[in-house]
């Protein structure tokens, strides 16, 4: 669900506490269940926690206190990262319900 809503927006630093919370839980899975692929799961999410924009960007980027480069390419970089790690939950997902089928 977190996912899903920083897909739909840029992630700000605000964003990481509530993303180190998913991280950390999805952690706990992968060692309750290492023959899960869970580990692509938090290799993507930590790349997107790696790439937050700085908070009130949209205000600092009025104020040319931000270089739109800098902005376009954290933008870019958190797309790869979300969508791999979409990709990623959902390979988990299917092999769950291969096992449970």
């Amino acid at each position: 669900v977190i996912l899903d809503k920083l897909a739909s927006t840029a992630a700000v630093k605000a964003d990481l506490t509530r993303l180190g919370e998913l991280l950390s839980r999805i952690k706990q899975a992968e060692r309750r269940f290492p023959d899960l692929p869970l580990g692509t799961v938090v290799a993507h999410i930590d790349a997107y926690r790696k790439t937050p924009l700085p908070d009130e960007y949209q205000r600092k980027l009025t104020g040319k206190k931000v270089v739109l480069d800098d902005l376009l390419d954290l933008s870019r970089q958190q797309g790869a990262a979300i969508s791999g790690a979409l990709a990623a939950i959902g390979a988990v997902q299917n092999e769950i319900d291969r096992r449970t089928s």
